[in-house]
């Protein structure tokens, strides 16, 4: 991952700024308390209505809350009642707003409150006969997030959460006669969101886990390519970029793709499908992602994006699977509000190596925020310029290594 950035030197306007986002914050932890208070309604109706906006600020703002915020214990306290007790929406509204709150608060103070609401999650995810499928799917992105932003986080539990979603997951692979199982689409969202929050938190996969995913994971996931859901065969695919990537980064030289002929085949007709049965967006969608995926299985090349982050001038480059799938994780989850936190969310802007968030400054003057077209361009040849000096010598060496084993 990759940033280009310039940011006003005026200083009056910074202090401007930092008073500005200061006054902000302050009006919203004054109305995530009042949310907070009305938690405990009794009509469900109110509670609903109560998340969807405590859902909405999460999401869209940044609010800097003190380590020693008093409301910690109430608030998740009351998130978890609702998840508990809840129906239906109430229960996935509830879990996604702790899952917001991972991400608006330092690691080490949620936990022991993280702890307990993991439990109640893992008890969720597992039920399969009770919980409605939408409350699991929910309960996946809220653990992964959980799982990936504790500093508990080691790798027993990573294998252990690992596996608790590859249960889920594993059943669009093959049946037992070795058929295509065929899934409602709320079944379908289920195991999307379970691949999902299995690939963002193998991203942190040690050698190990590494090749464990490519003895068994692998196999899975080339079933799954087969399923006649497109964006399970999307995310399979990246599912098993990510576990290339980590192969090479893991095994070095070492490493020798398993299996690669049958896989490069799959993957190659996928990217050329042109299926009539298959709506014409979802084929452009498909073929769009699995080029991208076949030229990385056989040439190790990876293409860059980039992603424009709001007005404050900053440009994330994505420059391999970890940081492509981490984006797409953390986008799914804060939606609407996702370069709000971008620019603004010092654990967002370090999972990305943004650096510290920048100030905002009002743009149209001298300082001013906003680059203009030929800084963002000499800003961005620089940084492309780097990317491939630093990736060649090794792109080169799997070049190699991948035209041996054909």
């Amino acid at each position: 991952m990759s940033v280009a950035s310039i940011a006003g030197s005026d200083v009056p306007a910074q202090d401007e700024a930092a008073e500005g986002a200061d006054a902000e914050t302050v009006g919203d932890e004054e109305r995530l308390v009042d949310m907070v208070e009305r938690l405990g309604e009794k009509r469900a109706e109110s509670r609903i209505k109560t998340l969807t906006a405590m859902v909405s600020l999460l999401r869209c703002s940044v609010l800097h809350l003190p380590p020693t915020w008093s409301h910690l214990f109430t608030l998740t306290s009351g998130l978890e009642r609702c998840a508990r007790k809840g129906q239906g929406i109430e229960r996935v509204l509830a879990i996604d707003a702790f899952s917001l709150l991972c991400l608006q608060l330092d690691a080490d103070e949620l936990t022991q409150d993280m702890a307990e609401f993991k439990q109640l999650l893992l008890n969720i995810l597992t039920d399969k006969s009770g919980a409605e499928l939408r409350v699991r799917a929910a309960a996946c992105s809220a653990l992964a997030l959980g799982t990936f932003v504790s500093p508990q986080t080691d790798s027993g539990r990573l294998s252990e959460m690992l596996a608790n979603f590859e249960a889920i997951f594993s059943a669009s692979g093959h049946k037992g006669d070795g058929s295509v199982p065929v899934h409602s689409s709320e079944v379908c969202d289920l195991h999307e969101s379970a691949i999902d929050a299995w690939c963002l938190l193998f991203t942190f996969a040690g050698q190990d886990l590494v090749r464990a995913a490519l003895q068994k994971q692998m196999r899975k996931f080339t079933e799954i390519l087969e399923s006649g859901d497109v964006d399970l065969r999307i995310l399979a695919g990246q599912a098993i970029a990510l576990i290339y990537e980590g192969a090479w980064d893991t095994q070095g030289e070492g490493f020798r793709p398993p299996r690669l002929p049958d896989l490069k085949e799959t993957v190659h007709q996928l990217s050329i499908d042109g299926a009539k049965s298959r709506a014409k967006v979802d084929r452009r969608r498909q073929r769009a992602n699995f080029r991208d995926i076949f030229a990385y299985i056989t040439t190790g090349e990876f293409s860059n994006q980039e992603v424009k982050l709001g007005q404050s001038g900053e440009v994330l480059i994505l420059d391999d699977w970890t940081a492509k799938i981490r984006y797409h994780f953390f986008s799914q989850v804060l939606q609407q509000g996702t370069n709000t936190h971008m620019e603004q969310n010092s654990f967002v802007r370090q999972v990305f190596g943004l650096g510290p968030p920048v100030l905002k400054v009002t743009s149209g003057g001298p300082g001013g925020g906003r680059m203009s077209k030929t800084e963002r361009r000499c800003l961005l040849q620089a940084n492309e310029k780097f990317l491939k000096q630093n990736r060649n010598a090794q792109r080169t060496k799997r070049q190699l290594r991948l035209s041996e084993s054909q």
